[in-house]
């Protein structure tokens, strides 16, 4: 039964993907209206440790950081339940008070990458975002476009680090990279 729905929500998802290339050929959606489904999507293979929760029905907290390129389409997930779970969608300053009260952290200011990842160090909070070599640079989840489709990479040890478990079933569907030495 788990396996199903494992194999069921990896579905969905490359579902998600491929249907922004199929309606790119005939009216586009938004690219952050795709991104965004993605995003939501996407928190459904991820375990955070129950020690990220202050309690057992606290919501799962989707923070923007930065410029928001969202709008109303990440808006429109506040309240989705995911893993039994409330999702609120809140815009954060790029600080550590903020940023630490966060389970999903989308980086929307690439001149703020490195502030976000330094406020996060070490706590089990999601990093996603769309700058090139954002997963490569310390982020874990970095979505790009490829041929009308989106594209994400998924930087695993990055993610381990901060105690977060992503499924194989979202693994499947991503590059696997790692982070860059810092020079």
């Amino acid at each position: 039964m788990i396996r199903r729905i494992s194999i069921y929500a990896a579905a969905t998802l490359a579902a998600t993907v491929v249907l922004w290339r199929t309606a790119a050929a005939d009216t586009p959606l938004p690219e952050y209206q795709v991104k965004a489904a993605i995003v939501y999507k996407v928190a459904k293979f991820v375990d955070w440790p129950p020690t990220a929760f202050v309690s057992s029905s606290a919501p799962l907290v989707l923070c923007i950081a930065g410029n928001d390129p969202f709008g109303q389409y990440i808006d429109n997930l506040n309240g989705e339940i995911i893993q039994g779970r409330p999702l609120i969608v809140r815009r954060a300053e790029i600080d550590q008070r903020a940023l630490l009260h966060c389970h999903i952290v989308f980086v929307g200011d690439e001149t703020g990458k490195q502030l976000v990842f330094e406020s996060i160090a070490g706590n089990p909070v999601l990093t996603i975002g769309d700058s090139i070599g954002f997963a490569e640079s310390g982020g874990m989840l970095g979505l790009s476009i490829d041929n009308n489709r989106v594209a994400f990479e998924v930087n695993l040890s990055a993610a381990r680090d901060a105690g977060l478990d992503i499924s194989a079933s979202l693994l499947q569907l991503a590059k696997i990279v790692t982070s860059q030495a810092i020079q």
